[in-house]
């Protein structure tokens, strides 16, 4: 009997801390293919021993004020200890690497610790973009897109490999991060936006390539049951067409940034430089973000805009991985002054050449040329999760769960966040954050003090609200062009802007 209870034990232990989808995976995604010069088994140790040097690299403990905390070690002399991006890699990682990594769900839950320590300034749901070497939050600041999308869906990929029962709630956490912060603070129009800071200022368009993740979106519809999130996938490919229809004819490459509607490139300085408009240090992880997409749920748009690059890339590169350059202008011209190469823009390329049996010497020569580079974390967390996608170590998410209600972001004030566009013809959104639910109303005037219309009167709920003016007054007259005033009033508050229309 003692025995039995011991084997009970036993099975109970496995059960509570091992993997359901441990290293290696193996899998063979449909109508992809892989390296078939060298075999699986190969691959596996592969990736093993890069992982192993990535995680004697970068992955490092808290300096004790973030009590059992994890992070990714970013680049010395950065000014701080390490970025939200780089957490959002760090947690996939770890959660896919499972089984091969023991201590992996102590170090994803270490990472988690750091995320719930250090949280956005605006949307407490998000991340700070930054993490101060001192690990103090209040020098933390407010989130970037990027990092929080890798740390929503890593929580899903926890959730498939160990289970949501344990100290942390993965999937619950998962879907928070996913209802009440991304799509509360970081989406506009279907469009991801740069972070959730977008509102307070003239962002409105502004979207970053490198956050169009299609694969992620889907995995985040199946979690929530938010249909929503399939249409942030479609809009992704809306994007894709339109650049490469009217910028990108000859390549598909995509830009670090595209702004306005109908959308363009970036201009140049749009956020973070001159080739803010070119397929630069953001853009590079774009096609092994599509990958991801066509490698799990085999999105034909996804396989057209790979090829589209792939079949440019070729020939720009005389078929040899080794010349692609660390930075392309849209027509395909290289970025100037740049004599050395990146693993961050040749691994998502290499990535990119599952999607097709066309693309097979390739991938197989640029699988030789990604496996043992070493550059820095950028390069070496990307190149990571490009080798583990094409070695079939990635698998997708498990739909197969139950969505968890999740209570909508709450406010800490009611205030008037603005219109846009501003100027503005024919019309114009005006946002606006309520602490508490109550009676409200959002009021147009002009110069002369005079109401033109009322746009709101009502109860309205607490939380972040929108409503369109066009420019009309309460008779349906459109209004002269002109300076004009709107007025928010919930209780005691009250606060107002201005807007100017032009005919």
């Amino acid at each position: 009997m003692r025995v039995f209870y011991s084997l009970i034990f036993l099975l109970l232990i496995t059960g509570l801390h091992g993997q359901n989808r441990p290293f290696p995976q193996e899998l063979n995604y449909p109508n992809t293919i892989k390296p078939d010069h060298i075999s699986q088994s190969a691959m596996n140790t592969a990736v093993a021993a890069y992982y192993d040097y990535w995680k004697n690299a970068y992955l490092q403990p808290s300096n004790g004020n973030t009590p059992g905390g994890y992070f990714i070690f970013y680049e010395p002399f950065a000014g701080y200890k390490t970025v939200s991006e780089a957490h959002g890699y760090g947690m996939m990682i770890l959660a896919l690497m499972a089984g091969e990594e023991d201590s992996a769900r102590v170090f994803f839950d270490g990472m988690y610790n750091m995320y719930n320590d250090h949280r956005s300034h605006t949307n407490s749901n998000l991340m700070s973009w930054i993490i101060s070497d001192d690990e103090n939050p209040a020098e933390g600041d407010n989130n970037a897109t990027d990092g929080d999308m890798d740390i929503a869906y890593a929580l899903l990929l926890a959730n498939d490999q160990w289970g949501s029962e344990g100290d942390i709630n993965y999937l619950a956490e998962a879907q928070r991060i996913i209802n009440s912060g991304l799509k509360a603070s970081n989406t506009n129009n279907h469009r991801t936006m740069l972070g959730d800071w977008w509102i307070f200022g003239s962002w409105h368009w502004g979207t970053r390539s490198s956050d169009w993740m299609p694969g992620h979106f889907r995995a985040y519809q199946a979690a929530t049951g938010d249909h929503f999130w399939n249409e942030m996938a479609d809009t992704v490919y809306s994007l894709i067409d339109r650049i490469t229809t009217n910028y990108s004819p000859n390549t598909g490459l995509m830009p670090d940034f595209v702004d306005g509607n109908p959308p363009a490139p970036a201009p140049p300085f749009f956020l973070e430089g001159e080739f803010d408009g070119a397929y630069n240090w953001n853009a590079c992880r774009f096609p092994w973000r599509i990958a991801v997409d066509y490698a799990h749920y085999g999105t034909s748009d996804a396989k057209t805009a790979l090829n589209k690059i792939l079949n440019w890339l070729k020939g720009a590169t005389g078929n040899n991985p080794w010349n692609i350059k660390p930075g392309y202008n849209l027509d395909g011209s290289a970025i100037p002054n740049r004599p050395y190469t990146a693993t961050a823009y040749t691994a998502p390329m290499i990535a990119a050449c599952i999607a097709d049996a066309n693309h097979q010497t390739y991938l197989n020569l640029g699988w030789n040329n990604i496996v043992d580079n070493q550059e820095g974390y950028y390069s070496d967390s990307i190149n990571l999760l490009c080798l583990l996608l094409i070695s079939g170590n990635w698998w997708s998410y498990n739909s197969n769960v139950t969505a968890l209600p999740v209570s909508p972001v709450v406010p800490n004030k009611t205030e008037l966040l603005g219109n846009y566009p501003n100027p503005f013809n024919p019309a114009t959104t005006i946002k606006y954050r309520l602490a508490a639910g109550g009676e409200i109303s959002i009021k147009i005037y002009n110069m002369l003090g005079q109401e033109i219309t009322t746009l709101v009167e009502g109860f309205r709920e607490a939380g972040t609200h929108s409503v369109n003016w066009q420019g009309k007054n309460r008779q349906g007259e459109t209004v002269a062009s002109g300076l004009y005033f709107y007025r928010l009033t919930s209780g005691q508050f009250s606060q107002s802007k201005k807007m100017l229309f032009l005919e």
